[in-house]
């Protein structure tokens, strides 16, 4: 292979182009197909944010766990199908393009909330949806319009590229920071909200840190952090099911069997692992949080992560002209734009996680330091 970076496509390779009508029609009916899977997607999160929502209404002996709860089932369900049309479109359009459409979630999610959940929706939302759809629409114009059918040997020898490897690299270190700050702050405001004290070893400087901060502040970090997670890996998983899905259309339509390689079965390992930690934590962020704040950032780094990767794996980048890349870049940061601002609406109930200490007007910490080495964080609650 004369330059890694780029893959030649195959005497077989099925192209639609803008140039022809026929294969442009297949291109927009994926674009279609990936809008009304958008509608199932919102459908599923409101549903399981009002199971959580009345389920966290009943006595606590009452409560039941998310997997018994049938309204959640049902959300479940609704993102299922909303998955199947998702998949049906990535064998019929640029990744990259259809990553762009998740944020049209947004404009769902904002009826739905407020209809079944009876979240409050503000002048702001209405207007914020608007800036994504401005940017939506400008994406999806000038972004790629070429669809490739990739053999497994093809896919594989796309992990292989410098491109990929960079990406890859500077994904994994973001979201191992990010899973870290999950971690203890999960840690450290479930402590609080079983027990009025605590104690951290002097030696553990990370926690310390975090103790520096309220309450207040530590509750937002852990707000967010659980759809950036729950977002960058979701990107992730549209392209490696992209990538199974045009194994099989490979297999089904041009009769050569992919499932015959070990690389087929590969891909298909890393998206179901991937869908698996997506949904765990996108889930367990709507339990704690509204749905109004989750979605948007979830979708948020869905979309850029879903991109990115469409980009650097599938190189569609090369596709587009400087003008498209620039027009491009501009319809996706509008919509990101407007994604993060639809994200600052107020907080009515930031302080879900903390339990009884978010109603405190002050949290003050003493320290005993009858032990040098151990030190012990006493929490006074003042009414």
């Amino acid at each position: 292979m004369a330059d890694s970076s780029v893959i030649p496509l195959s005497d077989t390779a099925i192209l639609s182009d803008n140039s022809n009508d026929s294969s442009s029609t297949i291109v927009w009916i994926g674009m279609s197909i990936s809008f009304t899977g958008t509608f199932f997607s919102a459908l599923g999160l409101a549903l399981q944010r009002l199971s959580h929502k009345r389920n966290n209404e009943l006595p606590l002996c009452e409560q039941k766990p998310a997997w018994r709860q049938w309204l959640n089932l049902l959300g479940v369900l609704a993102l299922f199908g909303g998955a199947l049309f998702a998949l049906t479109s990535y064998g019929m359009a640029p990744g990259s393009l259809l990553n762009c459409m998740a944020a049209m979630t947004l404009v769902f999610n904002m009826i739905l909330a407020p209809a079944l959940c009876g979240e409050v929706v503000f002048a702001k939302d209405v207007w914020v949806n608007g800036i994504v759809i401005v940017g939506t629409v400008v994406a999806v114009v000038f972004g790629p319009h070429r669809e490739v059918e990739f053999t497994e040997s093809e896919l594989m020898a796309l992990f292989d590229t410098v491109r990929f490897a960079v990406y890859f690299s500077v994904l994994v270190v973001i979201l191992l920071c990010m899973f870290c700050l999950w971690l203890v702050l999960l840690y450290d405001i479930d402590n609080r909200q079983q027990r009025q004290s605590y104690c951290i070893n002097s030696s553990c400087g990370l926690l310390c840190c975090f103790t520096k901060w309220t309450p207040l502040t530590r509750s937002r970090l852990l707000r967010i952090s659980y759809p950036v997670l729950a977002g960058l890996i979701g990107g992730n998983t549209s392209t490696y099911a992209k990538a199974f899905i045009e194994l099989c259309e490979t297999t089904s339509i041009n009769g050569e069997n992919q499932f015959v390689y070990g690389g087929t079965y590969f891909i298909l390992l890393i998206t179901v692992l991937s869908v698996t930690l997506q949904l765990a934590f996108l889930n367990h962020g709507l339990k704690r949080f509204e749905a109004l704040f989750v979605v948007p950032v979830y979708q948020c780094c869905f979309m850029l992560s879903g991109i990115m990767g469409s980009m650097f794996y599938f190189n569609e980048v090369e596709q587009l002209s400087a003008l498209q890349i620039g027009m491009f870049s501009l319809g996706v940061c509008i919509s990101t734009v407007g994604i993060l601002l639809h994200s600052t609406r107020r907080e009515s109930n930031v302080d879900d996680a903390l339990g009884d200490l978010s109603g405190l007007d002050s949290l003050k910490l003493k320290v005993d330091d009858n032990d040098e080495e151990d030190v012990t964080f006493h929490c006074e609650l003042n009414p």
